[in-house]
C-alpha cells in the first residue's frame, strides 16, 4: 500500500515559492545532515476508518476515511494525496458542522468533556473545556469551496494511469479575537470515501484452512502517512513545485470502526484498545447509507513520548512519518469455492456407491449412461478449473522449471 501524503503551505508564502532546505526532496524525500528538521508545521492527526456494509441486502462493502486536523492559524493550504481514487459526492466532505451543533457528539468524538460555543453566521466555533472553561481549540467549518479535487495520473508505456487522488483545502481568513485566541489551534475534520475498494485495502482467502475459506474472508490494512519509502514521487514533485512541506506530527491516533462480526488482529508495535460504540450518540455520525447496527472502535495511537529513532532514543520533538498494520477477519460465502465443496461431497458419494453396488442391482432411478459420465465429466472439471485457477503461479514455475 502507498503512503498518503500531507503537507501545509503557510499563509505568508501562498504566492511565493522560497525553496529552502524545508522543501520535499523528489530524490531522496530527506534532508541533508546538519540541516534544521524541526522547522515544519506540528499537527495533531486523527484518522477514522469506517468499513461498512450498504445496500439493500448489505452486501456492498464501502471504506470511508475521516480525517481530523488541528492545526496552527499560521497554515494557510492543505493538501493531502490519496493514493487511490475517491468520490467527489459534490465535494461535501465537512465534518465539523456535525460537532458544533451537537456537545454530546463532540465529548463523544473526542472522549473529553467539551462544549461549543457556536454562532450560525461564523465558520468558527470556540471549544472549551466544561471542567475550567480552558479554551482547546477552535472548530473551523468548511465549504465545498475549500475543497479541490484532482486525479494524479502518470506515463505507463503507451497509456496513463491514476495513482491516487490529490485534494487540497484551502483556508480562509483567521477567526476573529473574540471568538478564538490567534495563538489556539483550528480544527478542521472532513471525510473521504474510496471509489473501489480493491485499492483501498488487500482482501485474501484464509489459506490454512481449507473449510473456512469458503465462509469466511480477511482484510489486511496497511495505512501509512508521510512514509518516504512507500510515496509515489509523481505525487511528491507535484507538490515540490508549488511549495508545500511536510507535516510533522506530535500525536496520532487512528481507529478502525467496524461491526462487532469482524475479528481484528494487531499487526503493529504499538498497542491497540477497542470499545463499543454507543449506538444513540452515533447515529447522525455514521457514514450515510450504512445501517445503524453496533460498531466497535480499535484504537491505535502514537505521539512523542513513545516514538523512538534510532537505538531506543525518544524523539523529543516530533515524528515525520507513521504507519499503522491490522487485519480484520469476517464472514464472506465464497460461492465458488462453496460449490467445489459440494462438487467433491457428490463425486466421493459416486464412488462410494459404485464401490457399494453389485453389477447384478439396479439403481432406483433409471438414467442414462450418457447423463451419467457428462455429471461426472462437469463436476471433474469444476474441480480440476478451481486447482488451476488457485494455483496458477505455481503452475507456470513448474513448467519454467
Amino acid at each position: 500500500m502507498k503512503s498518503f501524503i500531507l503537507s501545509y503551505k503557510l499563509r505568508s508564502n501562498e504566492r511565493e515559492l522560497v525553496r529552502d532546505s524545508n522543501y520535499i526532496d523528489s530524490k531522496s524525500c530527506e534532508r541533508s545532515e546538519g540541516e534544521d528538521k524541526n522547522d515544519n508545521e506540528v499537527c495533531e492527526a486523527h484518522v477514522n476508518i469506517w468499513k461498512v456494509y450498504v445496500g439493500t441486502i448489505r452486501s456492498r462493502i464501502c471504506f470511508f476515511y475521516d480525517f481530523g486536523l488541528k492545526i496552527t492559524q499560521n497554515v494557510g493550504k492543505i493538501r493531502l494525496f490519496i493514493p487511490f481514487e475517491i468520490e467527489e459526492n459534490g465535494k461535501d466532505y465537512d465534518l465539523v458542522r456535525l460537532l458544533k451543533n451537537d456537545n454530546k457528539l463532540l465529548c463523544t468524538v473526542f472522549n473529553m468533556d467539551l462544549k461549543s460555543d457556536t454562532s450560525p453566521k461564523n465558520a468558527f466555533s470556540r471549544v472549551t473545556s466544561t471542567e475550567d472553561d480552558k479554551e482547546k481549540f477552535c472548530l473551523y467549518q468548511l465549504g465545498s469551496n475549500n475543497f479541490r479535487v484532482e486525479t494524479v495520473e502518470i506515463a505507463d508505456r503507451c497509456r496513463s494511469k491514476i495513482i491516487g487522488s490529490m485534494l487540497t483545502i484551502t483556508l480562509g481568513n483567521k477567526p476573529e479575537e473574540n471568538v478564538c485566541k490567534s495563538d489556539t489551534h483550528l480544527y478542521i475534520r472532513f471525510r473521504l470515501q474510496a471509489k473501489n475498494v480493491k485499492d483501498a485495502v488487500i482482501s485474501d482467502h484464509i489459506s490454512n484452512d481449507f473449510l473456512q475459506d469458503a465462509f469466511s474472508e480477511i482484510d489486511m490494512i496497511d495505512f501509512r502517512m508521510n512514509e518516504h519509502r512507500s510515496v509515489h514521487i509523481e505525487a511528491i514533485d507535484k507538490m515540490k513545485e508549488e511549495g508545500y512541506d511536510y507535516f510533522r506530527f506530535d500525536k496520532v491516533h487512528l481507529f478502525f470502526m467496524v461491526e462487532t462480526k469482524e475479528v481484528v488482529q494487531n499487526g503493529s508495535s504499538l498497542k491497540s484498545d477497542r470499545r463499543l460504540l454507543e449506538k444513540e450518540l452515533w447515529r447522525d455520525y455514521i457514514p450515510k447509507g450504512a445501517k445503524k447496527s453496533y460498531y466497535i472502535a480499535h484504537h491505535w495511537k502514537k505521539e512523542i513520548s513513545n516514538s523512538k529513532i534510532g537505538d531506543n532514543k525518544k524523539d523529543d520533538e516530533s515524528f515525520m512519518g507513521y504507519s499503522f498494520f491490522f487485519t480484520s477477519q469476517y464472514p464472506k460465502i465464497n460461492w465458488m469455492r462453496l460449490i467445489v465443496y459440494l462438487s467433491v461431497v457428490i463425486l466421493l458419494s459416486w464412488v462410494g456407491s459404485m464401490l457399494c453396488l453389485d453389477s447384478n442391482q439396479e439403481s432406483y432411478i433409471q438414467i442414462s449412461s450418457s447423463i451419467k459420465i457428462g455429471v461426472i465429466i462437469s463436476l471433474i472439471s469444476v474441480v480440476f478449473a478451481f486447482f488451476v485457477i488457485t494455483n496458477y503461479r505455481l503452475i507456470v514455475r513448474l513448467i519454467k522449471k
